[in-house]
C-alpha cells in the first residue's frame, strides 16, 4: 500500500524508551520525509537522556485515562494512518481509525467490554451506531506497562471489517498524542473522537 514503510520486529525488552527508538528507527528501510526523521532524531535523544534503566511495571487501571495513539501496521508495515483512543474513565472510551486523504473515518467505535490484570489487558469496541465505518468491530489484546514516563500498549490488534474479512496486525500505543507533529491523521482522528463524545452521552448509542 502507498506510503508504507517496512518495518523489522522489534527489540527483544519489554518496553523502554531506546526500545521504541529502536522500533522506530534502527530497522525503518525505504524513503522517509524529513519531517519523520527530525522527530525520529528527538526521540533518540530523549531516550539517551534517560538512560538505560527504566523502572516498568504493569499498569494500573486508573492510568488508562488518557489519550492513547498507535500508528497503524498492516501485515509488517508502517503507514500514515493511525489509531487513536480516550479513556474519560477505565471503563468508558471511544476508539477512532483515520487513514489521511480518506473521504471519512475507517472506523469510530465505542468501548464494550475491558479487561486488564497483572498488565494483561483485553479490551473491545464496537462501531458507534450510526457511523459510516468500514470496521463492525476492533479487539485489541496485549501487554500494559507504566513507568514514571509514559505508558504503553503492546499486542494485537484484531480488526473485523463489515465484508466479513478479518485481520490482525501488530499494534503498539503510547499514551499520548505522539505522532501529532508529524501525521496529519492524529489530528483528524483527535477531532473525530471529540465530536462522538459530545454527540454520544453516557448511556446512550
Amino acid at each position: 500500500m502507498k506510503g508504507l514503510i517496512e518495518l523489522q520486529r522489534p527489540c527483544a525488552s519489554r518496553w523502554s524508551p531506546k526500545c521504541v527508538a529502536r522500533i522506530l528507527t534502527g530497522y525503518i528501510t525505504g524513503s522517509v520525509v524529513n519531517l519523520v526523521k527530525v522527530f525520529i532524531v528527538a526521540l533518540i535523544l530523549s531516550a539517551n537522556a534517560l538512560g538505560d534503566v527504566v523502572s516498568v511495571e504493569d499498569l494500573p487501571p486508573d492510568k488508562l485515562v488518557s489519550i492513547w495513539e498507535a500508528i497503524i501496521q498492516r501485515q509488517g508495515l508502517v503507514g500514515p494512518g493511525v489509531y487513536q483512543m480516550h479513556f474519560t474513565i477505565p471503563t468508558s472510551a471511544y476508539f477512532v481509525a483515520v487513514w489521511p486523504g480518506a473521504s471519512r473515518p475507517l472506523f469510530v467505535g465505542r468501548l464494550v467490554s475491558s479487561e486488564l490484570s497483572k498488565g494483561h489487558l483485553k479490551l473491545a469496541f464496537a462501531a458507534v451506531e450510526g457511523s459510516e465505518s468500514d470496521y463492525d468491530s476492533i479487539e485489541i489484546d496485549g501487554r500494559a506497562t507504566y513507568s514514571s514516563h509514559e505508558g504503553a500498549i503492546d499486542g494485537e490488534i484484531v480488526v473485523k471489517s463489515r465484508n466479513g474479512k478479518i485481520s490482525t496486525d501488530r499494534v503498539i500505543f503510547l499514551n499520548r498524542l505522539w505522532t501529532h507533529s508529524i501525521a496529519e491523521a492524529s489530528k483528524e482522528a483527535r477531532k473525530i473522537i471529540e465530536d462522538a463524545e459530545s454527540e454520544h452521552r453516557p448511556g446512550e448509542r
